[in-house]
């Protein structure tokens, strides 16, 4: 997928992280960091765990956040030399920890507080890097949905989801029960 600007509101606490030049990452993907080398790679170079499931609570382990600066080129993608981003050092970008991105998902009726995941592709063979879908527990998970008031409820094909990074702010944290006096 190409580059899309997905940052919609708030501190997205960017955070310069240095990237796997073996896999090109597009501005809105959707980023881990691997751990074997700690180096940032998009959601689609996960290797596949083997269900949806699977892949999203392996990505929700080493969630990093969303990618606001392109690093390489993709296949068959060429531009002219004068136009070339050169990235000082090498490699490394800014990428977003935090604030709130517009992805596309499935038709969903999305409700404030909704969990949401990366998804697969048609084939189930790997994560997308700038599509998400509904999951059912915050291990799944890479954040929240935040849909606008006359969206709550409705079937929408792009959601507005709050992010946490899990590398750098521990991620979707499950609700924890009680009152607002704090006695559970």
């Amino acid at each position: 997928m190409s580059s899309n600007a997905r940052h919609v509101s708030g501190d997205c606490k960017p955070t310069a992280v240095k990237c796997d030049p073996n896999y090109p990452i597009e501005i809105g993907d959707l980023l881990f960091l691997e751990p074997s080398n700690n180096l940032a790679r998009p959601a689609d170079a996960m290797l596949n765990q083997g269900s949806l499931a699977l892949n999203q609570g392996a990505f929700h382990d080493v969630f990093l956040g969303v990618a606001l600066q392109k690093n390489g080129l993709q296949p068959n993608e060429t531009v002219p030399l004068n136009s070339l981003i050169n990235h000082s050092p090498a490699n490394v970008i800014e990428c977003a920890t935090a604030g709130r991105f517009l992805f596309p998902c499935a038709a969903t009726a999305w409700n404030p507080g909704n969990l949401v995941g990366p998804v697969n592709n048609t084939g189930n063979t790997a994560l997308q890097n700038q599509f998400v879908g509904s999951v059912a527990s915050t291990a799944l998970s890479i954040g929240r949905a935040a849909p606008a008031a006359d969206e709550i409820g409705v079937s929408l094909t792009q959601v507005i989801v709050q992010i946490e990074s899990t590398i750098m702010g521990g991620g979707t944290q499950n609700a924890v029960a009680g009152s607002s006096s704090g006695a559970v």
